[in-house]
């Protein structure tokens, strides 16, 4: 199957490092990360214009932006403050600790926050609020753990991470998890 280009959005990226995009009520979110600043970028759908820029105060190492169309916000994983921000759709913000130094965001069915923890070697689940709701302590060989998806069945996650070798790192490994 061939797939046409129908638009292309073009980001300047003088300095500039896209480090998540994610759709919520037909707008297109995209975090940049700079050397001086870091932000959201808001673009339009359906001609993929810019319309505004976000500031997410205190922003210092984003690595990660999810959104949740169930609770209307968007969120930031910061590994440089240890906090995940919540924004909503105005640019109003909120964070909370995680703990562990976030890498990975998802949103499970329910609509609660999946934060993968690189140092902790966790998967935590927290409300929108940022209340926790489960820990999940990963396997011994799940060195470095960067992302994680729940599956359909709400019981197991899928955790892309990296091995580390005598030679560096092992990138594009995965691994499915059973949990109770």
């Amino acid at each position: 199957m061939r797939v046409a280009l129908v638009h292309s959005l073009r980001i300047s990226l003088s300095n500039i490092a896209v480090r998540g995009v994610a759709l919520l009520a037909d707008e297109l979110y995209v975090l940049r990360v700079g050397a001086k600043s870091s932000d959201v970028a808001v673009y339009e759908t359906r001609s993929f214009s810019l319309e505004r820029r976000m500031p997410v105060p205190g922003l210092r190492s984003a690595c990660d932006l999810v959104s949740s169309e169930l609770v209307g916000r968007l969120f930031v994983a910061d590994r440089g403050t240890d906090l995940v921000h919540k924004i909503d759709r105005y640019g109003d913000t909120s964070h909370w600790p995680v703990g562990g130094k976030p890498r990975g965001l998802a949103v499970t069915a329910d609509g609660h926050l999946l934060v993968t923890c690189f140092v902790r070697r966790q998967l935590r689940l927290f409300t929108e609020d940022g209340l926790p709701v489960r820990d999940i302590d990963l396997p011994d060989d799940v060195a470095c753990p960067w992302h994680a998806v729940q599956l359909p069945d709400q019981r197991r996650f899928l955790v892309f991470h990296a091995n580390t070798t005598d030679a560096g790192y092992q990138l594009s490994v995965c691994v499915r998890l059973s949990v109770l």
